[in-house]
């Protein structure tokens, strides 16, 4: 039987391989948008039949890598031609186009925003073709409908950058290479690494300013009538939060880089994943409910979902307070790992422990 990733390639290849030789930009949105569409609906499927958020979140992620590789190629070879004038792929990119955040750690739900980063050289040798395949493939990709949010930068420059940009830098953690030119991105990992070894008190305590910030303003309530599956105490950054700290004392950037290195339990890592995973199925299902991001679960979205997941009344509770019960108590699951990950990100390591090394 054909994986998923077989499927997607496939279909990408049979609906999008030809796109080049398109020249109606209408018939090359159409193309991306039908590709798109069919691969949220397998999607959509394979989490009723019982997918795990997580399971869902990585395939949604690798169909936009195909899409992007598709975009990318489609740009470079309308922007470089070879000797005979004609469009060659195969020519030299003059950049990298790196995945961050969400996107980068391969966790997107259906209506998710996708953060690039297009890596280049020195702004003063950068030709003006690479300029025009920049702005190519951001416009196939919002004529897809993608909601993109992106960045242009130099490897110094995504440095010098990330040190006032607390987003940025947080971003940066999950960087992570889709097309273009590895050679920008092996030097950006080099210099994220060497950033990290003498900023890593720092950005743990930056990590940790972060979610107290972000738990005043709903005064780290974990039971609000309508939380945030992102936001909110307890919510899918909680996690991220923690990761990041762990990430730049230890160089552990997820939870299995966490429980290889001996930071984690066997049973603090099935909790963390369980919660996670939970909330990330809730949040996937919030997207497609609503037809758009939507994070907060207000008290009309809480009786769709509820049906969704095949919670049912009782004499004394409605399937909806059933459903949100449940929700608390793996929000709960996430603060307590969030706090107690912190708190041994602020300690000092033991120095015999050595640092997972930082994957791309």
């Amino acid at each position: 039987m054909r994986t998923h990733r077989e499927k997607v390639l496939e279909h990408g290849e049979r609906r999008l391989g030809c796109v080049a030789r398109l020249m109606e930009p209408t018939e090359i949105s159409r193309r991306f948008r039908s590709f798109l569409k069919i691969e949220d609906r397998r999607l959509r499927i394979a989490q009723r039949l019982g997918a795990s958020g997580t399971a869902t979140a990585r395939a949604r992620s690798f169909v936009i890598d195909t899409l992007i590789s598709h975009a990318f190629r489609i740009a470079a070879a309308a922007s470089i031609p070879d000797a005979s004038g004609a469009a060659s792929p195969e020519a030299g990119f003059d950049c990298a186009l790196i995945a961050l955040g969400g996107y980068g750690r391969r966790e997107l739900s259906p209506f998710s925003d996708v953060d690039l980063l297009f890596l280049h050289a020195a702004p003063g040798r950068r030709p003006a073709h690479a300029r025009e395949m920049i702005e190519r493939v951001l416009h196939l990709l919002w004529d897809a409908g993608l909601d993109i949010g992106q960045r242009s930068h130099t490897v110094d420059e995504c440095i010098r950058t990330a040190r006032n940009d607390p987003h940025f830098q947080t971003s940066l953690a999950s960087a992570r290479m889709v097309a273009g030119d590895m050679t920008y991105f092996e030097r950006l990992g080099s210099a994220l690494e060497r950033e990290r070894r003498k900023q890593a008190a720092a950005w743990v305590a930056r990590a940790r300013r972060q979610r107290d910030e972000r738990h005043l303003k709903t005064d780290r309530a974990i039971y609000l009538q309508e939380p945030n599956v992102k936001e909110s105490a307890g919510g899918l950054r909680d996690l991220h939060t923690a990761l990041w700290a762990m990430n730049a004392r230890h160089g552990c950037g997820t939870l299995e880089d966490l429980r290889a290195g001996g930071i984690i339990s066997e049973e603090e890592y099935a909790q963390a994943e369980g919660a996670y995973d939970f909330l990330l199925r809730v949040r996937h299902e919030a997207h497609w409910a609503t037809g758009r991001k939507t994070d907060r679960l207000a008290l009309d979205l809480q009786g769709v979902l509820a049906e969704v997941f095949g919670y049912v009344s009782t004499p004394y509770m409605f399937a909806s307070e059933r459903f949100m019960r449940d929700y608390y108590a793996r929000a709960r699951d996430l603060f307590v790992f969030g706090e107690t990950i912190l708190a041994r990100a602020e300690a000092r390591p033991p120095e015999s422990r050595p640092a997972v090394e930082r994957g791309a």
